[in-house]
């Protein structure tokens, strides 16, 4: 049996701008997804996707070479997975070449949560295949490609993409405060090539927005005081909410918080980071606004 596992992610700062070229601070998450490869009796090839409650949500047979569908209980999941396959095809010709194996996924998070259940899907098929996980990213989905570096990576990052070079280093974000951190499930998922391709149609931003996104997260980094860091990530909410031209939702849903709010990817769904000045304070509002999933630093980071 072979095995391969992929971190999930989340991104600190840099959220929409990483396309445009600024530095983003990115936080690959200990939960991920794993990938299993086992003999199986026939000449096909059998694909068991499995969530982290253990309840398959995604079985699907292809043909070996071709990777042509046989049958699959989601049709429109599975000629998403056969897309990658076939791309990881293309650039390794000889994968795949024969049946009678099963492979299963297993996700360590839940699918909702937006952590990465397509780009560790990538970055997975990529190392079975022995191929470049950014090529194959490329061919089969949209973005910076900051999620396939948190996918390979344990530790926290930074990610640039300039002229079509991407920088990748490591970025040694260890907070102190990291009891004071919470990061919310807003309770709906978001797609993130609708996001990419939604921003790709408004103006691009300003150089000095770009810069300042990217000094921001390199302040965060190295951040060592909670009211400090609270301040930098408001900053970051005002620049990205002038290029959105939208309000943060520390003006919105979060605007009587007692603490600071920030979205994390994509605005409007997913995951937002609040700070708890007061944890007692902070852990009781979440909990009477009405957001079920409040996670700790620990609980998604080593």
């Amino acid at each position: 049996m072979l095995q391969y596992f992929a971190n999930g992610k989340l991104l600190l700062s840099g959220e929409y701008l990483v396309l445009d070229g600024a530095k983003a601070l990115a936080l690959p998450t200990k939960l991920g997804q794993s990938l299993q490869i086992h003999a199986f009796d026939g000449n096909s090839i059998r694909w068991q996707a499995i969530d982290c409650q253990g309840n398959i949500w995604l079985e699907t047979y292809f043909m070996p070479d071709t990777i042509d569908m046989i049958s699959s209980d989601d049709t429109r999941k599975a000629q998403f997975l056969q897309k990658i396959l076939r791309n990881a095809k293309k650039l390794s010709p000889g994968f795949l070449k024969q049946g009678g194996i099963r492979i299963t996924t297993q996700l360590h998070f839940e699918r909702s949560w937006g952590l990465g259940s397509s780009s560790t899907l990538v970055a997975l098929i990529a190392q079975w295949a022995g191929v470049d996980p950014f090529d194959l990213f490329e061919s089969s989905m949209t973005g910076s490609g900051y999620d396939i570096a948190c996918a390979l990576q344990a530790e926290p990052l930074f990610y640039q993409k300039l002229k079509g070079e991407r920088l990748i280093q490591t970025a040694g974000f260890h907070p102190s405060f990291a009891e004071k951190l919470r990061f919310v499930f807003l309770g709906e998922k978001q797609l993130s090539n609708e996001e990419v391709r939604k921003y790709s149609t408004r103006p691009k931003p300003a150089q000095q927005q770009i810069d300042r996104v990217s000094a921001i997260g390199e302040a965060l980094a190295v951040c060592t005081e909670l009211a400090v860091f609270e301040t930098l990530i408001r900053e970051h909410e005002v620049i990205v909410g002038e290029v959105l031209d939208r309000k943060p939702v520390g003006q919105t849903t979060f605007a009587a918080y007692p603490g600071a709010v920030k979205s994390l990817g994509a605005w409007g769904g997913d995951f937002v980071l609040a700070t708890a000045p007061d944890a007692d304070a902070a852990d009781t509002w979440l909990a009477r606004a009405g957001f079920d999933t409040v996670l700790r630093y620990d609980q998604l980071f080593a």
